[in-house]
Order: C-alpha cells, then structure tokens, then sequence
C-alpha cells in the first residue's frame, strides 16, 4: 500500500465526512450535536481538539513530566541534525511525536517537519503511520 493511496483514502472519507448536513444526518447516520463532525472539525484518529487541554495538563503532572520533557530533548536532537537526519533515522517512527508535539506545544516547526515527512516517506508495511501523519497535520497550511 503505498502513502498516496492511504492519503486519497483519507480524503476521500473526510469529504463524506464533512458533508454531514446539519440535523446531524448523513445517509442514516446520526451524528451527536456535540461531535467534531457537527462542528466540521476534521476527525481525528488519536485525539480531538477539544482533548488537547486534557493532554497538556496530563503532560504537566509529575508521572508525565519527565516522559514529556525527554521526548522533547529527543525530537529537538533530531531535528537540529536536519530532515535528511529525520528521514534517515526512519521517518515513520518520527511522525506520531513530531504531530503530537506540534499539537501540545502548538509550535510549527514540529508541524511542518511531520508534514514533510508524511509526503516524502516510503511507508510500505508502515502505511498507518503515514495516515496518523497526514491526520496529525490534516489542518497545517503550507
């Protein structure tokens, strides 16, 4: 499975999606009027925006703190040694951090290299990690 047609997969269900109308019904289905969908917020496969709040004060306890500052260290690490680096290193272990991270610092520079990621890498047997990429980074404007 190659990352185009996981992509144009993607696209193809979020325009169904986003087509819902606004009883909150499409094609039998029914939508709750508190869902992303009746918001036509793009949905997401790991979390919402409305959990980023949750995520980022669950990142701030003691348990997580540490866990959350060394992902950091590890990502800034690689990043400064350049995307040629990244992509070297494997890029489908790079994107759900650089995605998460660009979600709960709301930095585009962790954006920005996940999407770079997304469109370039050969995925192969790795192609969920490319659909976690481009849902990361589905709203980031070029």
């Amino acid at each position: 499975m190659t990352v185009r047609f996981v992509c144009a997969a993607l696209l193809a269900s979020a325009t169904w999606v986003h087509a819902a109308s606004d009883d909150g019904q499409r094609s039998g289905l029914q939508v709750g009027a508190d869902s992303a969908l009746m918001r036509h917020e793009h949905p997401r496969l790991l979390f919402t925006r409305a959990e980023l709040p949750a995520l980022r004060a669950r990142m701030a306890t003691p348990a997580l703190r540490g866990v959350y500052e060394r992902l950091k260290r590890t990502v800034d690490a690689q990043l400064a040694q350049g995307m040629d680096h990244v992509q070297s290193q494997g890029a489908a272990r790079m994107l759900v951090p650089l995605g998460l991270l660009y979600h709960l610092t709301g930095e585009p520079k962790y954006g920005q290299a996940c999407r770079e990621l997304t469109r370039n890498a050969p995925f192969g047997v790795y192609a969920t990690e490319g659909a976690y990429g481009y849902d990361l980074v589905y709203d980031l404007t070029p």
